[in-house]
């Protein structure tokens, strides 16, 4: 494995959505995947992720749950995270007002929107 190279950690409950979001991010970057809010919360102290993507709607810990815990912790709270809504755009952004996610994205989403998104919270906007 390339050293420089991101890792993203991506929870989502559902499959479908977790293989799309692998295929879009995994050209240069190491893609960590987890179905629930527990393994995210696990992985994301393991391997200490350049970025998290979190479903808001996961079974157990949701990823409001997840965000806030990691925000909590030392080793985490540095970690930007993006949260995907299956809400409408209006409605993720009036959620994101007080959130401990650093970005928002709606779902079914535009994969360009992602890799912008995705770029600019790795810090690589302008690259």
């Amino acid at each position: 494995m390339d050293s420089n190279q991101d890792t993203v950690l991506i929870a989502d409950d559902n499959p479908g959505v977790r293989r799309v979001l692998e295929r879009c991010l995994a050209d240069g970057r190491r893609v960590l995947t987890a179905e629930d809010g527990e393994s995210a919360l696990a992985m994301a102290r393991e391997h200490l992720p350049d970025l998290i993507i979190l479903d808001v709607r996961m079974p157990g810990r949701d990823g409001h749950e997840v965000c806030a815990e990691l925000r909590g912790a030392e080793a985490t709270r540095g970690i930007p995270i993006l949260m995907l809504t299956g809400l409408g755009e209006h409605e993720a952004a009036y959620l994101s007002i007080g959130s401990a996610a650093d970005a928002w994205l709606s779902k079914p989403f535009n994969t360009n929107d992602l890799e912008a998104r995705v770029r600019a919270l790795l810090g690589r906007g302008n690259a």
